[in-house]
């Protein structure tokens, strides 16, 4: 497999935010900071309701059809061991 190449642009865009985030007054950085831990509060909630009524979904297709569902998990448990196979031989 080819090493993926990063673009330079990318980490003067970050260099940039960070730059001028650091030029702020105090008083701003802390509301920005406040602001962005709001916002990811908020969409890890979110993410943990969803979770959780997935997980009352596929609870409730287990009982319903459990044939299916062993089948559908075992597709999972393979594909995420190959995608880890892939990670650990791309890592060496």
């Amino acid at each position: 497999m080819k090493d993926i190449k990063v673009a330079e642009k990318p980490m003067k865009l970050i260099k940039d935010i960070v730059n001028k985030f650091n030029q702020l007054p105090l008083v701003l950085k802390i509301l920005l900071l406040m602001i962005a831990g709001f916002i990811a509060f908020k969409l890890l909630s979110l993410i943990l309701i969803v979770s959780i009524m997935s997980l009352g979904l596929m609870g409730a297709t287990i009982v319903k059809y459990p044939l299916i569902s062993i089948i559908v998990i075992l597709a999972l448990s393979e594909s995420i061991y190959l995608i880890y196979k892939a990670y650990k031989k791309k890592v060496k």
